[in-house]
């Protein structure tokens, strides 16, 4: 399960405020893209935003805690 947040001020480095986005895709070369599924409920980042994303695996009804990204949206 992915959950992220709406894109934060560069400045943050904590958050809370996170949405379900959907299922992990399949990944290719060992990564998997999940900008799509970013874009659909943010629309497009701005430059220099920073960005937190929650992964967890749901097995037999129970999820596991998530483990947590952040990144900076680079300037392209």
């Amino acid at each position: 399960m992915l959950r992220a947040s709406p894109p934060q001020n560069s400045a943050v480095r904590a958050c809370t405020n996170f949405r379900f986005i959907g299922t992990c895709p399949a990944p290719a070369a060992g990564a998997a893209d999940i900008t799509s599924l970013y874009v659909a409920e943010f629309g497009t980042v701005p430059v220099g935003k920073r960005l937190f994303v929650r992964a967890s695996v749901v097995v037999d009804g129970f999820e596991s805690l998530p483990r947590e990204f952040q990144a900076r949206v680079p300037a392209a």
